[in-house]
């Protein structure tokens, strides 16, 4: 959620300048959820009595549960950061992984072609051969 708060606050406030990484404008509803859901599960307190190992059950216990109302102030938030990213003028960098299943790299070039920065650029990050390379963003066929 950070990722997209940054761009959000740089659509209302004058940033020196603003650095992404893998930010979301977007998301794949259908992955979120399934994402999600594996969250939301331990509301379900019975599941906690399925880990048989005591080290692990009290591992368990310790972790926070997401509030199902969570979900629905980050799709809020993403909604907000798409409609304030034409108000965003600092200067923008920006990383997205090329295989990124959760933040698609259409989030990036949706970013690049919205905001309003004259200064602005992507760098690519190819995860199979662990370097990354900087493209010009509109001939890059993604």
């Amino acid at each position: 959620m950070g990722r997209a708060i940054s761009l959000h606050l740089a659509a209302r406030f004058q940033l020196a300048g603003v650095v992404t990484v893998c930010a979301p404008v977007y998301i794949n509803l259908m992955r979120y959820l399934t994402l999600a859901w594996k969250f939301f599960r331990c509301l379900d307190k019975e599941i906690w009595l399925d880990i048989q190992d005591v080290q692990a059950r009290a591992l368990y216990s310790g972790s926070e549960c997401v509030n199902p109302l969570c979900g629905l102030e980050f799709l809020k938030l993403l909604r907000q950061t798409r409609c304030g990213l034409k108000n965003v003028n600092a200067p923008l960098l920006i990383f997205q992984a090329l295989e990124d299943r959760i933040i698609l790299p259409e989030n990036s070039l949706q970013i690049y072609r919205s905001v309003s920065s004259r200064q602005k650029d992507i760098v690519w990050i190819d995860q199979f051969e662990a370097c990354a390379r900087s493209r010009q963003t509109e001939t890059s066929g993604i």
